[in-house]
């Protein structure tokens, strides 16, 4: 069972996991979950200098720690983590459909997207695809760090902190919600996996978030 401390200082984390690590059989491994994998030197050092040695510990990003208790829990089920190369696709799809509407809701990104400026068609693809990319990043930041803080809001249909209706919160929502809300993209395709699954019909792979199982 995974131990949670948590802190807004990374600092104030070494002392309660070097005395976890205390506790172990010296020759067993111990998994670290990080967001990166730049940490991991920053940590051994740390450990080794609150310990005087560092040695058999596992380094794993949470996605991959994710996967690896879904693969312990659903052996033999057809289940995929959302890729955000697939996120990215899916918001480049939803973003195109919003930006050829009048809505004044997409004026901002529209604005970025074509500013005054002329720009080729092609500089304003690879803007879209750039917008695409770092909505991916953020969504999955929400996912992971501020799910109830913003995500359970979005969920209700309403917006955690931006309270006008044509603000960057606004039109953030509601691309999360073409993806992931009772509706989404991605939460009627589980939709559909599921109840084939129930129906005795060759079920397609559930797709599962990180804070967002499909299950």
């Amino acid at each position: 069972m995974p131990l949670l401390h948590y802190s807004n200082r990374l600092e104030c984390l070494i002392v309660p996991l070097a005395q976890e690590l205390e506790k172990r059989d010296p020759f067993d491994s111990a998994e670290i979950v990080v967001p990166n994998f730049s940490l991991e030197k920053w940590i051994s050092l740390k450990l080794a200098q609150f310990q005087g040695i560092a040695a058999n510990l596992r380094f794993i990003t949470l996605e991959k720690a994710i996967n690896e208790g879904l693969q312990k829990k659903l052996s033999g089920r057809f289940y995929a983590l959302l890729k955000s190369e697939t996120t990215q696709c899916l918001l480049l799809e939803v973003l195109r459909k919003k930006l050829k509407t009048s809505d004044p809701l997409w004026l901002p990104v529209r604005s970025y997207i074509t500013p005054k400026t002329k720009l080729s068609p092609e500089a304003g693809e690879h803007r879209l695809y750039q917008l695409a990319g770092r909505l991916t990043h953020l969504f999955m930041e929400y996912e992971l760090s501020r799910n109830d803080e913003i995500l359970t809001h979005w969920l209700a249909g309403r917006n955690a902190f931006d309270q006008g209706s044509l603000g960057t919160e606004s039109w953030q929502r509601e691309l999360w919600s073409e993806l992931f809300g009772p509706e989404g993209k991605v939460t009627r395709h589980n939709r559909s996996a599921r109840q084939s699954r129930i129906s005795r019909i060759p079920a397609g792979t559930l797709y599962i978030t990180a804070a967002l199982p499909a299950l």
